[in-house]
């Protein structure tokens, strides 16, 4: 790995130690949904906090990998404390300058399909997956075994 990088539109690929995600954009009023829908994009039931998607990039052997992940709200579920399911998308990446457009295209589709990849198919112009994100608590590094098995989907071991 040669590198690793976060995307906001306002910055750009940073690989500072401040982690930014992206937010998702509100529906206007006007937009015809359905309220579960409308309301997905909110992290909290007061929808004042607004859901946002990490956006980053990995560098390997000089070439770029994009994953995306949407942020997810904490849960109970049968006494454990947890978190939405929700699986994440990685994709060879193609040219930087239209990569502002596939990550708006990105937000947009995954806003409507409520988290669910699998949903949607984007135009990338390379090779995407979804993949699970399932935390293992004993790794030594958070999310490890999540990328490690995400890159294998794409024919890439480290």
């Amino acid at each position: 790995i040669d590198g690793v990088y976060w995307f906001t539109f306002q910055s750009g690929f940073r690989s500072d130690d401040q982690i930014s995600t992206v937010s998702l954009t509100q529906f206007d009023e006007t937009e015809k949904v359905e309220a579960d829908v409308r309301y997905w994009v909110y992290l909290n039931r007061t929808h004042d906090l607004v859901r946002g998607v990490l956006v980053a990039r990995m560098m390997i052997r000089g070439k770029p990998v994009d994953f995306f992940e949407v942020q997810r709200r904490p849960r109970t579920k049968n006494g454990k404390a947890g978190e939405e399911n929700y699986k994440g998308l990685i994709c060879r990446s193609g040219s930087d300058s239209q990569h502002a457009e596939w990550v708006r295209t990105y937000l947009s589709k995954i806003r409507h399909a409520m988290g669910v990849t699998d949903k949607f198919k984007v135009d990338w112009p390379h090779e995407s997956n979804s993949f699970v994100h399932m935390q293992v608590t004993t790794e030594e590094v958070a999310c490890e075994a999540v990328v490690i098995n995400a890159l294998r989907q794409m024919d890439i071991y480290l």
